[in-house]
């Protein structure tokens, strides 16, 4: 990913805010871009969240998908809302923490997994918030986490860069 990633993320940021929203409150869920929200945003995910059909090409599946091993099991519907839940934890974070920006991820180690994805820079922390959710909802659904993790998540996130920008 690249400059033109970042713009191209930031151009669809909205959109696919406005996507979430309306599709969540199809179901009946209110999302209300508060950290309240992200426990109901959750459990619609795993309500919705559909494996990809067997035989099924992921040609088409986003970057970050391929990268975290999504692609092959997600179908492509359930890649973009978690795409779009991405958008959504971030706008969360952004809401709590207003000195969160956005930048593509880059460290100076190799192999550094969110190098070239857009992430937010939290008080010095990236979060790709992609990533987060994603793999809040498959440890939820796999069993191994709450549902409130996502929201935890975010408490510990927005704790840790309060503790930094105090210091």
């Amino acid at each position: 990913m690249s400059t033109s990633d970042l713009d191209q993320w930031l151009a669809e940021h909205e959109p696919a805010l406005a996507r979430l929203v309306r599709q969540a409150g199809e179901d009946g869920v209110r999302l209300d871009r508060t950290p309240g929200s992200l426990t109901g945003l959750v459990e619609w995910l795993l309500r919705v969240m559909r494996p990809r059909p067997e035989g099924e090409s992921v040609a088409g599946a986003p970057d970050w998908s391929a990268r975290f091993g999504f692609a092959t099991y997600w179908s492509d519907d359930t890649l973009r809302l978690l795409e779009d839940a991405g958008h959504y934890y971030g706008e969360v974070l952004l809401r709590s923490v207003p000195t969160a920006r956005w930048k593509m991820g880059h460290d100076r180690h190799p192999g550094y997994v969110d190098e070239g994805q857009v992430v937010l820079d939290v008080g010095g922390y990236p979060v790709n918030p992609v990533r987060i959710v994603s793999s809040s909802a498959v440890a939820v659904r796999g069993g191994y986490r709450e549902v409130s993790a996502l929201q935890e998540t975010h408490d510990a996130t927005v704790e840790e860069a309060r503790t930094s920008e105090a210091t």
